[in-house]
């Protein structure tokens, strides 16, 4: 059974200084080789990184935007952490949106694409 990992959490198991603040490990399965468009939109700082590529990292200053990076990913499980700090809540544009679009495709929630435990223990 495939379990997505949760970007949902109860907000107050991260609640650091005003704002939220942790990170995620898993697994980005990429269904076939090719290149996938990360997308981070929010209103603190955000770090992805993959095993073997160079992290990817935004930082809103309190301002919610958003920001692109593409990888070349072979077809399979490939690790990732994902780290978050995030503005305190309170704003109309507050904490974050992660998403993935294959090639030119259409941006899909990230989520849909990380597991915990990797190809065994993601099926």
């Amino acid at each position: 059974m495939r379990t997505n990992l949760d970007f949902d959490p109860e907000p107050s198991l991260f609640r650091s200084g005003g704002g939220w603040s942790g990170s995620v490990e898993g697994y980005f399965l990429a269904p076939e080789t090719a290149n996938y468009e990360f997308s981070i939109a929010c209103c603190g700082t955000v770090t992805i990184a993959l095993k073997g590529a160079e992290p990817f990292t935004y930082t809103g200053d309190g301002v919610f935007h958003s920001i692109e990076k593409s990888y070349l990913l072979e077809k399979g499980y490939h690790p990732v952490r994902i780290d978050f700090s995030l503005a305190a809540p309170g704003g109309h544009h507050n904490g974050m949106q992660l998403y993935v679009a294959r090639g030119l495709g259409r941006q899909l929630p990230l989520a849909q694409f990380l597991f915990h435990g990797g190809e065994n223990n993601a099926k």
